[in-house]
């Protein structure tokens, strides 16, 4: 395992990444409207934003269950338990795998973006 030194880890691009799920009339779509759209990525897994259509905020629209799956490893790392090769592991996430990173980058180009 690598140390990161304090420069290395001062140097990263930093920021919160937050889920809002729950049960309906819990609050999910009023918080949505509460936070800064340019910070903000809506991911609309089930079809249903007619209730924020009004609210300016970038989404994504994610088809298939390979495109959540590369989706997560995306916004939470790869995880280090995987051999390279696997859809989650390090190799994957790091671009080490061309075609999977080639597909992460195809479905998602304004993350890689942001």
């Amino acid at each position: 395992m690598k140390i990161i030194t304090a420069d290395e880890r001062m140097r990263e691009k930093a920021g919160v990444k937050m889920l809002l799920v729950g049960p309906a009339k819990i609050g999910k779509t009023t918080q949505l409207r509460t936070l800064d759209p340019e910070r903000t990525l809506f991911v609309d897994l089930e079809a249903g934003d007619l209730a924020v259509r009004d609210v300016r905020v970038d989404a994504l629209r994610p088809q298939t269950w390979e495109q959540c799956r590369d989706l997560a490893c995306f916004l939470t790392g790869p995880n280090p338990a995987l051999p390279n090769g696997q859809p989650t592991s390090f190799g994957v996430a790091n671009g080490r795998s061309s075609s999977k990173a080639k597909r992460l980058r195809e479905s998602f180009p304004a993350l890689l973006t942001r």
